[in-house]
């Protein structure tokens, strides 16, 4: 499923026009985007959660023999609810 196929069944499902849902949608997942910039985890009960990972600066080899470094990185994880089945069913 992409975006737009999101915006349709979300359109049809709650009644409301396609470009109404479109800007709902971009308006959350600019939260989310924000949230997680700041080193917030966004919860979203029955769902999931999304939250940042760090990673440790390292060195690593490359094929050629050289050795490398690799900075700190942060990276976005989500961690599915054991219940996010049942969400369609609930809402």
């Amino acid at each position: 499923m992409n975006k737009n196929e999101l915006i349709q069944g979300a359109a049809e499902k709650c009644g409301l026009t396609q470009a109404q849902v479109r800007k709902s949608i971009d308006a959350i997942l600019g939260i989310v985007g924000d949230s997680l910039d700041n080193g917030d985890e966004v919860i979203i009960p029955d769902f999931g959660k999304l939250f940042l990972v760090r990673s440790a600066a390292r060195k690593v080899k490359l094929p050629n023999g050289q050795w490398t470094y690799v900075p700190v990185k942060e990276r976005i994880k989500f961690k599915a609810f054991s219940n996010i089945r049942n969400y369609s069913a609930k809402y």
